[in-house]
């Protein structure tokens, strides 16, 4: 039996690994029973895994309230003196003195100064001040049942296991935050940073604050006093459980041509910078490429299948955003997709690309 790829004999070696040792190409599930069958190997039994249980009883989050003023959480202390008359860094007086003062988690806190907040771009998720500094960010959730939702990342605060817990609400996600720390990390505006009137050139930056289980970009470990810049496409980990990326906003780098890729089979959903998304297993230098290596951790998080993924070649298709129009590039001797648009009318329509049990949502 010879390897569909580099036609190359495999082995019992090659059945060990599950895929090819002269091209590296991964078998799939079925080639791997017809080559234990050509070789007359049996299946071996996998061993019985007891999963662990988690006895750790994840924190409370105490009541607070955001001042209408300065915006500052107010807790503890400060909460006090606030239910009592003002808030302590602002002087702003409450006004609802004796009315119930504990901020619902879907109540979007009052902004500072609403008539005086600076623009925001029409569909941008980057809010800008006055002051030419961001309010927040917003970020693609790309684990757990809220994949491929937005929520919006406060820029230079410290960010941990209640701000998350406020802004992923759903129960799934208790457990996974008992991995962040009380102050994990921090979105920043990276020092080169140019700020225009209604957008900024897209510089942002993450912080690690010294978190226990760690803030991963990329896959690698960010640590250090200085900021590790965030760019669209990028994987952002916070604690090895919680994945997201930023979003593309629409007000941001005018240069930036910028469009949406959704894995259907994983709901994992990425901004692409630029012009041109590579959706095959591994990229240039034989890494994982980021969209597979985020719908890998999102198909195993929710128990579906991840062998799927393999159903795509290392190096399969680009897709392109050309003069308004998507094209796909598929690479000589790889498996053509069908790609379909909704009425083929606009080019703003999404396009489907389907490739066998993988298929892909585009849009811009």
């Amino acid at each position: 039996m010879k390897c569909f790829d580099c036609n190359s004999s495999l082995s019992k070696i090659d059945l060990l690994n599950s895929s090819c040792q002269t091209c590296g190409e991964i078998l799939l599930p079925d080639d791997v029973d017809k080559l234990r069958q050509f070789l007359g190997v049996s299946a071996s039994k996998p061993p019985e895994i007891e999963n662990p249980v988690i006895e750790s009883t994840p924190e409370v989050i105490p009541d607070s309230v955001d001042c209408p003023n300065c915006n500052t959480p107010l807790m503890g202390d400060d909460l006090a003196n606030w239910e009592s008359g003002s808030c302590i860094y602002c002087g702003e007086p409450n006004n609802a003195i004796g009315s119930t003062t504990t901020q619902s988690d879907d109540i979007e806190p009052t902004p500072s100064h609403p008539d005086n907040r600076g623009s925001i771009a029409e569909d941008s998720e980057i809010r800008i001040s006055p002051d030419g500094e961001l309010d927040f960010c917003s970020m693609i959730i790309n684990v757990g049942p809220m994949v491929g939702q937005s929520i919006k990342i406060p820029m230079g605060k410290p960010i941990g296991r209640n701000e998350l817990a406020k802004l992923l609400n759903d129960p799934w996600y208790q457990g996974h935050l008992n991995r962040v720390s009380s102050e994990h990390f921090m979105v920043v505006i990276m020092p080169d940073t140019v700020i225009l009137e209604n957008y900024t050139n897209d510089k942002i930056g993450v912080m690690d604050l010294g978190s226990t289980n760690g803030t991963y970009i990329l896959g690698e470990r960010i640590t250090g006093t200085s900021a590790t810049e965030l760019r669209y496409g990028y994987d952002l980990n916070i604690g090895g459980n919680i994945q997201m990326t930023l979003e593309l906003a629409a007000g941001a780098n005018p240069i930036v041509a910028g469009f949406f890729i959704t894995h259907d089979q994983s709901g994992v959903r990425w901004g692409v910078e630029g012009n041109t998304q590579h959706l095959g297993r591994l990229d240039s230098n034989g890494e994982m490429e980021r969209w597979a290596a985020m719908a890998d951790l999102q198909l195993r998080a929710m128990a579906k299948d991840e062998s799927i993924i393999a159903y795509i070649s290392r190096r399969h298709m680009e897709v392109i955003l050309d003069d308004g129009r998507i094209k796909v590039n598929t690479f000589e001797g790889k498996e053509e997709p069908e790609i379909n648009q909704n009425t083929g009318a606009k080019d703003v329509d999404p396009y489907f690309i389907t490739l066998g049990k993988n298929s892909f949502l585009v849009e811009f």
